[in-house]
C-alpha cells in the first residue's frame, strides 16, 4: 500500500479514501478497533486543520505504508506554509529523512509537518500495535487445556467431581457468557447507527442500502436451504418433536423486531430489535446534514468506546471452550466431545456446497472462465484459509475488488465493512447447523414448528451478525435449547474457523461482483477479460 495516491479533501466524499487506506493499514497489523479508531480520530483531526488552512479545493498526494507494527500516513499539499499548534514541526530542507525516523517510531505514534519547495509535508504515525497471542489461539490452548484437565477431573471421586463442575467451572462458564452478551448491544447498535449514518442521503439509504440488503437476503436464504438439507443429512429427520409453537406464535416472533421501549434491546440483547433501532436512528442522523455533524461523532466515538470494551470481554472469550470443554470431559467423559465430528463434518460439506454453487453460478452469468476465475480469487481465499478470519484480511479485500475487478472505491468503503460487521452468509452456516446436532444430543426430532423458528432468528442473526457465542445464545434460547451447548460449539468451531473463513472470502467475492453490477459501480470490460 506504498503507491502514490491523490484526492481532493474538500469534494463530496471528502478524505473517506485516505481513512479507508488508513483502516486497512492498521487492520493488517491486526490492530484492536481501538487503536484503528484511535489513528483514524488523530488522522481526521489533521487533515481537518489542513483544509481550515488551505480554504476550498485542496489537492492532494499521499501514501499510507506499514512498518515498525505502525501505519504511517505520508501527506504532501502544494500552498502556504502550515504550522499547526500541536504536533512536531521540522524545516525539511536542513533535515534528513533518517533523522525523522525516531520521532515516528515513538510508542504513541506522532505527527511531523514540514514544509519544503512550496509543499507541506505531513506525517502521520499510529501508536505502536502491539504482538498479543492471537483470540483463535487461545481459545484453542483453552479447549486442549480444558480436555487434559477434564479427563484429569473425572478421575476424582464423585462428590469431589461434583463439587469442581456443578459449583466452580459451570458458574465461571455462565459469567464469561453473560459477559458478552451484556456488550453485545451496544456494539450492534453503534455499528448499525454509524453504518447507516455515514450514507449522504435518505435517497441513497432507499436506492443503495435497502436494494443492497435484498441482495443478501436473498444470498442469506439460499445458503440456510444448504445448511438446512446438510444438517438434516446428518443430524436426522423430520418428525413430531421440537419447538411447539402455533402460526400465532410465530407471527409474534416476527412482530418482536419491533422495540417497545428504547433500554430492552440494549439490556436483553434483542438482535432484531437492535437492528431496527439502529436503522432508525442512523435514518435520523441522515436527515438534517452539516447541522448534526458534531453528534455524528459523538456516535462515532461512542463506537470507539464500544469496541474497545468488547476488546477487554473478548479476554475471557477462551474461558467457554475452556470451561465447556472440561465440563464434557469430568461428566461424560467426553462422550458428547466425540460427536462433534458430525459439526466438522456437516460445516465442510456446507461451506463447500454454498461456495461451489455460487462459484459457478457467477461463471456461468457473466461468461468467466471458472478457471481465470479462481485463479483470481485462490490468494485470496488461501490468505483467509491460513488466518482463520476475515477482517484481518479486510486490506486485501479492498485492492481485490478496486484492482482485480475494477470495482468504484465509493461502493467498496460502503460495501465491504457492511458485509464484515453484519448480513454474513458465512455467519448463516455458524447458526444453522448446531441447533440440529443439539436436537440429537437430547434425542428429539426435527419438527416444522422448530425449523419455522429456526428459519426467522437465524435470518434475523445473520443479518446483525453478533458473534458466534452471542448469537448462538440467543438462537438456542428462543428454541428452547440450554446454553451450556454454546461453549461446547465454541471448542467444535475452532475445527472449522479457517475452512469457513475460506468459504466467507469465495463468498465475499463473488457476491461483490453482483453486487456491484447491480449498481453499476464495477468495470464489466475488465470482468469480460476473464472470460
Amino acid at each position: 500500500m506504498n503507491a502514490v495516491k491523490t484526492c481532493n479533501l474538500t469534494s463530496d466524499d471528502r478524505y473517506s479514501a485516505m481513512l479507508s487506506d488508513c483502516r486497512a493499514a492498521m487492520e493488517g497489523l491486526r490492530a484492536p478497533e481501538g487503536a484503528v479508531q484511535e489513528y483514524l480520530d488523530r488522522v481526521a483531526g489533521v487533515l481537518d486543520g489542513l483544509v481550515k488552512h488551505c480554504g476550498g479545493g485542496v489537492e492532494v498526494r499521499y501514501s499510507v505504508s506499514t512498518r515498525f507494527k505502525k501505519a504511517f500516513l505520508k501527506i504532501e499539499a502544494q500552498g502556504e506554509r502550515f504550522d499547526p499548534a500541536d504536533g512536531v514541526v521540522v524545516d525539511m530542507g536542513a533535515i534528513e529523512e533518517a533523522e525523522l525516523q525516531p520521532l515516528l517510531r515513538q510508542e504513541k505514534g506522532a505527527v511531523i509537518y514540514g514544509y519544503h519547495a512550496g509543499r507541506n509535508v505531513i506525517r502521520v504515525a499510529s501508536p505502536r500495535v502491539k504482538s498479543k497471542t492471537m483470540l483463535g489461539s487461545a481459545m484453542l490452548w483453552g479447549a486442549v487445556l480444558g480436555l487434559a484437565l477434564g479427563f484429569l477431573c473425572a478421575l476424582l471421586p464423585d462428590d469431589v467431581r461434583d463439587v469442581i463442575v456443578d459449583d466452580v467451572a459451570s458458574p465461571v462458564r455462565a459469567v464469561a457468557l453473560n459477559l458478552v452478551i451484556c456488550v453485545m448491544g451496544p456494539v450492534i447498535l453503534v455499528s448499525m447507527i454509524t453504518a447507516v449514518s455515514a450514507l449522504k442521503s435518505v435517497d441513497d439509504l432507499t436506492s443503495m442500502g435497502l436494494r443492497l440488503i435484498a441482495r443478501f437476503l436473498k444470498c442469506i436464504l439460499s445458503v440456510m436451504f444448504v445448511g438446512i438439507m446438510v444438517s438434516l443429512l446428518f443430524f436426522g429427520v423430520l418428525g413430531d418433536g421440537g419447538a411447539d409453537l402455533k402460526a400465532r406464535d410465530l407471527v409474534n416472533l416476527l412482530l418482536d423486531i419491533f422495540p417497545k421501549d428504547p433500554v430492552s434491546p440494549i439490556k436483553d440483547g434483542n438482535t432484531p430489535q437492535l437492528v431496527v433501532m439502529g436503522l432508525v436512528l442512523g435514518a435520523a442522523l441522515i436527515i438534517p446534514g452539516n447541522e448534526v455533524r458534531g453528534l455524528k461523532r459523538v456516535v462515532s466515538q461512542a463506537g470507539t468506546w464500544v469496541m474497545a470494551v468488547m476488546d477487554l470481554v473478548q479476554v475471557v472469550l477462551p474461558v467457554i471452550p475452556f470451561c465447556s470443554v472440561f465440563v464434557a470431559m469430568a461428566s461424560d467423559s467426553g462422550a458428547s466431545l466425540l460427536d462433534g465430528w458430525q459439526f466438522v463434518a456437516a460445516m465442510f460439506l456446507a461451506c463447500t456446497a454454498c461456495g461451489a454453487v455460487k462459484f459457478f453460478h457467477v461463471a456461468r452469468k457473466y461468461e468467466i472462465r471458472a478457471s481465470t476465475l479462481w485463479g483470481k480469487l485462490k490468494p485470496l481465499v488461501a490468505l483467509a484459509f491460513m488466518s482463520g478470519n476475515i477482517t484481518s484480511i479486510m486490506r486485501q479485500e479492498y485492492e481485490f475488488c478496486e484492482n482485480e475487478l475494477g470495482v468504484s472505491h465509493d461502493f467498496t468503503s460502503f460495501w465491504i465493512p457492511l458485509s464484515q460487521a453484519m448480513l454474513s452468509p458465512r455467519a448463516t452456516l455458524n447458526f444453522v447447523i448446531p441447533p440440529f446436532l443439539i436436537m440429537q444430543f437430547v434425542d428429539k426430532p426435527i419438527s416444522l414448528p422448530f425449523l419455522a423458528v429456526l428459519v426467522i432468528v437465524v435470518l434475523e442473526l445473520s443479518i446483525a451478525d453478533p458473534g458466534t457465542a452471542a448469537g448462538w445464545t440467543v438462537l438456542f434460547a428462543s428454541l428452547g435449547l440450554s446454553s451450556d451447548f454454546v461453549g461446547l460449539f465454541l471448542a467444535f468451531e475452532l475445527l472449522t474457523a479457517n475452512y469457513n473463513a475460506a468459504y466467507g472470502v469465495l463468498q465475499m467475492g463473488l457476491e461483490a461482483i453482483e453486487s456491484a453490477a447491480c449498481f453499476d459501480a464495477i468495470d464489466m470490460d475488465r470482468v469480460k477479460q476473464l472470460a
